[in-house]
């Protein structure tokens, strides 16, 4: 049942890191839920926006921390980031060749976070 203590827990809960099927476990509801209350409650959807955006700055941080970490699973961050948060990867190809032939080789390749809409 909806209550409005709902916006701030989820802010705050969210702003661990956590994610949506974590805030519904933490709140003892199914995501679908979640869902439910929030094209119900524009209050809760915004709550529910701003702690999705609140649990990816976290991460952010935390991805600076482990930059210089040699200990870090750098393979599995790079999973993390693309399943959670739908980051990929961005490759930039030259499709010219030292003697003007066509060739497709990567130059760069980078983790992008996804444009917000």
């Amino acid at each position: 049942m909806w209550d409005d203590k709902y916006l701030e827990e989820s802010i705050n809960f969210l702003s661990l890191g956590k994610s949506l099927t974590q805030l519904a476990k933490h709140l003892n509801i199914a995501k679908s839920t979640l869902y439910k209350w929030a094209e119900e409650n524009q209050k809760f959807s915004d709550a529910l926006q701003i702690g999705k955006d609140f649990s990816q700055a976290h991460w952010e941080n935390r991805l600076e921390e482990m930059m210089f970490d040699k200990e870090v699973n750098s393979p599995l961050v790079k999973l993390y980031f693309a399943n959670r948060f739908k980051w990929t990867d961005k490759q930039e190809v030259d499709n010219k060749s030292s003697d003007g032939s066509m060739a497709t080789k990567p130059t760069n390749i980078t983790l992008t976070a996804p444009k917000d809409d």
